[in-house]
C-alpha cells in the first residue's frame, strides 16, 4: 500500500485494526476510541487514547507497534509516542495537519453528550462487578445487557464487544455455578451417606457410594471445580485405603495361620479362620485377594477331604492288619489300588508314600505266603509217600514241618488237620511200639515155653506138655512171626507123637500085662519089646 500520508488505524476490541481514511480522521477522535497514527515522513507512530476508552482496548496498547509492523512490514517506525486525550504535544497536531481547537471543540461536545451516558455505564459496570463478586450471574447478565444497550446509543463498539464477551463469560459462569451448586449439593448428600456407612463399618458399601458419586458426577462435570468435592473424594479414598490396608494386613496374618492349620490338618482352626477371613472379605475391594481366598476356601475343602481320606486310610491300615494276618492279600491290594488315585488327586504325598510302602510290604508278604503254601504242597506229597511206605518217623518229621509253616501263616485248618495226622501217626507209632514189645514178650514167653515143653516131652510129662502147648497156642494167636509158628507146629507134632507113643505104650503094656496074667510070657514079652522099639524109635 502507498504510505505517503498519515495512516490512521482504529483499534478494535479484539486487537485488530480498522483502516480509517484521512478525510474521516475527525470522526474517529472520540473519547472511547484508541487510535494508531503513523506519520510517514516523520517515521513516527502516535498512540492516541480516548479518555473513556475501555480497559479491554487499553490492554492491547503494549502490542500495537508489533501488530502494526506485522501487518505493514514497510513501516519504518523510529519514534513511538503514546498520548492521552487533551495531552497531545504540539507536533501531534502539526504532523497530522489538524486544528487543535476544532478537535477539542469536538471532544467537548462528546463529553457533554456522552459523559452522562458513560457515567451511567460506569455505575452499571460497578453494579455488574458486585453481582459477579457475589456470583449473582443472572443479575450481572441483566446489567451487562443494559450496558450494551447504552453503548449502542453512543456507538462504543469496543464496549459493546467487551460486554458481549462478558455476557458469554457470565453465561458460562452462570452455567458453571449451577453445575457447582449441583455438585456441591450432591457432594453433601453423598458425603453424608458415605460417613454414615463408615460409622457402621460398612466399607464396601461406602466405597460403592464413593464410586457411584465419581461415576455419576464425573461423567458430566469437572469435579475439580469444587474444592469440597475434591476434598471429599480425597479424604474418602484415604479412609478407604487405610481400612483396605488394615484388612489386607489382617487377611495376610489369617492366611499364614490358615496355611499352618492346613499343614497340620487342623480343620477346626481352619474353619474358624476362614469364617473370620470371609467376614473381613465383605469389606475388601481387592479382587486378587478375594480370588486368593476363594482358592483358600477350595483348599480347605481339599483339607477336609484329606482328613476324611486320612481317617479312611488309617481305618484301612488298622483293618488290614487282620486281613494281613488272615492272608487276604487280594482285598488289601484292591483297597490300595482304590486309595492311591485318591491321594494322588489330593496331592497327599505323605499318605501316598505310606500306601506305596504298605503295598510293597503286602506284595512281599504275599510272596512269602505263596512260597509257604508251595512248601506245604510239596510236604503233603512227601507225607503221602511216607504213609504209603509206612515211614512213621518221616511222616512225623514232615508233619512237624507243615505245622511250623502253617502256624507261621495262620493256616489253622491245615494245622488242625495235621495235628490230627500227627496224633494218629503217634498213636500208630505207639501201637507199633506196644505191638513190637508184645511180640518180643510173646517170643520170649514162647522161647521159655519151648524150653519147658522140650523138658516135659523128654520126660514124657504129657500133662505138663499139654498145658505148655495150650499156652503156646494162646501166645501164637497174637504172634505174627511165621517162622516161630512153624516151629510150634513141630513142637505140637512132637507132643502129639509123644502122646500117641504113650497111648500105644499104655495099650501095649496093658496087653503085655494081660498076656502075663495068662502066663503067655512070650506074647507078653513081644508086647514089651514093641514098647522098647517104639521108645527107641521116638528118641531117635
Amino acid at each position: 500500500m502507498s504510505i505517503s500520508g498519515p495512516k490512521i488505524f482504529k483499534l478494535n476490541f479484539d486487537g485488530s485494526f480498522d483502516n480509517i481514511a484521512y478525510e474521516n480522521i475527525k470522526e474517529v477522535f472520540t473519547i472511547v476510541n484508541i487510535l494508531a497514527i503513523y506519520v510517514t515522513q516523520k517515521k513516527t507512530m502516535y498512540i492516541w487514547i480516548g479518555k473513556k476508552a475501555t480497559q479491554a482496548l487499553k490492554n492491547h496498547i503494549s502490542n500495537i507497534r508489533v501488530l502494526v509492523k506485522e501487518e505493514f512490514p514497510d513501516f519504518r517506525i523510529i519514534r513511538n509516542n503514546t498520548v492521552e486525550m487533551r495531552e497531545e504535544p504540539y507536533d501531534f497536531f502539526q504532523n497530522l495537519n489538524i486544528n487543535k481547537e476544532e478537535l477539542y471543540e469536538q471532544i467537548d461536545y462528546q463529553e457533554k453528550i456522552l459523559l452522562p451516558i458513560l457515567n451511567d455505564i460506569d455505575k452499571l459496570k460497578d453494579k455488574s462487578e458486585r453481582f459477579i463478586k457475589t456470583t449473582s450471574y443472572d443479575d450481572a447478565l441483566k446489567t451487562t445487557k443494559e450496558i450494551i444497550e447504552m453503548a449502542k446509543k453512543i456507538g462504543d463498539e469496543a464496549l459493546i464487544a467487551e460486554q458481549e464477551k462478558l455476557i458469554s463469560e457470565l453465561t458460562t459462569k452462570g452455567e458453571s455455578k449451577k453445575v457447582i451448586d449441583e455438585i456441591t449439593n450432591k457432594t453433601t448428600e453423598f458425603e453424608k451417606k458415605f460417613h454414615t456407612l463408615i460409622e457402621k463399618r460398612e466399607f464396601l458399601s461406602a466405597n460403592n457410594i464413593l464410586e457411584e458419586f465419581k461415576k455419576v458426577l464425573g461423567e458430566n462435570y469437572d469435579l475439580t471445580q469444587v474444592p469440597s468435592t475434591t476434598e471429599f473424594i480425597t479424604n474418602g479414598e484415604k479412609i478407604l485405603k487405610k481400612e483396605q490396608d488394615r484388612l489386607q494386613r489382617e487377611l495376610k496374618r489369617l492366611e499364614n495361620d490358615l496355611l499352618l492349620s492346613f499343614k497340620n490338618l487342623d480343620t477346626k482352626t481352619a474353619v474358624d479362620i476362614m469364617r473370620e477371613g470371609n467376614s473381613l472379605l465383605l469389606n475388601l475391594l481387592n479382587d486378587e485377594i478375594k480370588v486368593k481366598w476363594k482358592k483358600l476356601d477350595d483348599d480347605l475343602k481339599i483339607v477336609k477331604r484329606k482328613i476324611e481320606l486320612k481317617k479312611n486310610i488309617d481305618t484301612f491300615f488298622t483293618e488290614s492288619k487282620l486281613l494281613k494276618n488272615n492272608y487276604q492279600f487280594k482285598e488289601i491290594k484292591d483297597k490300595i489300588e482304590e486309595l492311591v488315585p485318591l491321594v494322588k488327586n489330593l496331592n497327599f504325598s505323605d499318605y501316598q508314600k505310606k500306601l506305596e510302602s504298605f503295598k510293597k510290604e503286602i506284595l512281599s508278604a504275599e510272596k512269602s505266603y505263596n512260597k509257604s503254601l508251595s512248601e506245604i504242597v510239596e510236604l503233603e506229597k512227601l507225607i503221602k509217600d511216607n504213609q504209603a511206605n509206612n515211614l512213621i518217623d518221616d511222616i512225623l518229621k514232615n508233619c512237624e514241618k507243615i505245622l511250623k509253616i502253617s502256624k507261621s501263616i495262620n493256616k489253622s485248618d491245615i494245622v488242625e488237620s495235621y495235628l490230627t495226622i500227627v496224633k494218629q501217626t503217634e498213636s500208630l507209632k505207639e501201637e507199633n511200639r506196644l505191638f513190637e514189645e508184645n511180640q518180643k514178650k510173646l517170643k520170649q514167653e514162647l522161647s521159655n515155653l519151648v524150653k519147658s515143653l522140650t523138658s516135659a516131652l523128654k520126660n514124657f510129662e504129657l500133662s505138663k506138655a499139654s498145658e505148655i502147648i495150650q499156652k503156646g497156642k494162646i501166645a501164637l494167636i497174637e504172634l505174627v512171626d511165621e517162622e516161630i509158628k512153624k516151629k510150634w507146629d513141630g513142637f505140637e507134632k512132637k507132643y502129639l507123637a509123644a502122646k500117641s507113643l504113650i497111648e500105644e505104650i499104655e495099650k501095649l503094656s496093658k496087653s503085655g500085662l494081660q498076656a502075663l496074667e495068662t502066663k503067655a510070657y512070650d506074647e507078653s514079652l513081644k508086647f514089651y519089646k514093641q514098647i522098647v522099639d517104639k521108645i527107641e524109635g521116638y528118641e531117635n
